[in-house]
């Protein structure tokens, strides 16, 4: 069974919202309202805001609050009815935002649902939330985003006869993301902030409210800015204007806008700070880099001079125990061929030198050799002498 939270009397809406409340800090019911709405359901005077035509039935007893609600009469049944059902979240809010304003306002001309017609010769279904003419105070609430039309904006500010429309939406519809926030803004445009509702149930006293300011980054995203946020018995009304506590919401808007600026500069100044530090440290650090580099290339240089001039002093020294060797050699060798000279004069015994080579001298051109450098060598009284090869050529 659909619970509707209005009804269709003698062409005016009567939200379920109406019966409700505040007083001496308590959330009631108004009993002359539910008397007042129980004696025309009984006389079928309520009838379904659709246009079926069905007759409906005020449902408000006084242990099952949540329950309080409008339904069809047994008698119409058979009717077919196209009723939209409303969110839960939209009647509480509406049973909140009227608590809200009984105890802000005072006044005893309250009324809710007020379609533009009433006020206006015009013949669009939009309405206002609730409506003082007295205080020249309305709410426009919507839930949902799609609600906000810029229609509905401009029709209820252009036939509000001086009245100062409050704009207020469903937190839900927060500025989410980065992306530019059309629903958020057309409420900006018109009222200098956006307004968003936190409800948890339809008690008054727990609900909150938050003023935000949307702004576009200088990197063309799109941020709010917290104005004022608390509890909605903290948000005031007088004059028309909307306060928190005794400040006026545009003012701490106008502060809270400067602040963010001045904070955004703050940041920057900050960040530029940071950053040249960053790039002082970063030049330091590569001026300490290339100044190890340096010193690492330097030292490395000094090692391979120290190990090219080592290895040098080295070859020097290779060169000079090999110099000295070879005159070792040499000497030993001319001592040799000396010994081995006086000994190949003597031709009693053969001459063989270290290796145990025979030794033999040319008896024409006094060559001393190997015996395979000579063609003719040995003999009696001549044992160590011959003719060398090239000797024996000559001739």
């Amino acid at each position: 069974m659909v619970k509707r939270a209005v009804a269709l009397c003698e062409g005016k809406l009567i939200g379920i919202e109406t019966i409700y409340t505040v007083i001496d800090g308590r959330q009631i019911n108004i009993q002359n309202k539910v008397e007042e709405l129980r004696e025309k359901s009984k006389s079928k005077k309520l009838f379904c805001p659709c246009g079926c035509g069905a007759n409906l039935v005020l449902v408000a007893g006084d242990r099952n609050l949540r329950e309080q609600h409008f339904r069809i009469h047994s008698d119409s049944s058979d009717i077919k009815c196209d009723y939209i059902d409303e969110s839960r979240t939209s009647i509480e809010s509406k049973i909140v935002l009227k608590c809200w304003l009984d105890e802000k306002l005072k006044t005893d001309d309250l009324k809710m649902r007020v379609q533009i017609q009433d006020i206006e010769d015009n013949d669009r279904k939009y309405e206002f939330t609730l409506l003082s003419e007295k205080k020249k105070i309305a709410v426009n609430y919507c839930h949902k985003r799609a609600n906000l039309s810029d229609e509905k904006i401009k029709i209820l500010e252009s036939n509000s006869k001086g009245i100062n429309i409050i704009h207020i939406v469903d937190d839900k519809n927060d500025l989410m993301s980065y992306q530019y926030p059309e629903m958020m803004m057309k409420m900006q445009n018109v009222q200098g902030y956006c307004l968003l509702l936190l409800i948890d149930g339809k008690d008054y006293y727990k609900a909150k409210l938050k003023a935000t300011y949307c702004i576009q980054t200088k990197e063309g995203l799109w941020t709010s800015i917290s104005i004022a946020e608390g509890l909605l018995a903290s948000f005031n009304i007088m004059d028309g204007k909307l306060y928190f506590y005794q400040k006026p919401i545009l003012e701490i808007k106008d502060a809270a806008v400067k602040k963010y600026y001045y904070d955004l500069e703050l940041k920057e100044k900050r960040l530029d700070e940071e950053r040249r530090i960053r790039e002082e440290q970063e030049r330091l650090f590569r001026e300490k880099r290339e100044r190890e580099r340096i010193q690492e290339q330097k030292y490395w240089e000094e090692i391979r001079a120290k190990r090219q001039k080592e290895l040098e002093e080295q070859r020097k020294r290779e060169e000079e125990e090999a110099r000295k060797r070879e005159e070792i050699r040499k000497q030993r060798r001319e001592e040799e061929i000396k010994m081995l000279t006086e000994q190949l004069n003597q031709q009693e015994r053969i001459v063989y030198d270290s290796r145990n080579r025979r030794l033999i001298k040319c008896e024409k051109c006094g060559k001393i050799g190997y015996e395979g450098q000579f063609c003719i060598f040995g003999g009696k009284g001549r044992v160590n002498l011959g003719i060398c090869l090239g000797c024996e050529k000559r001739n």
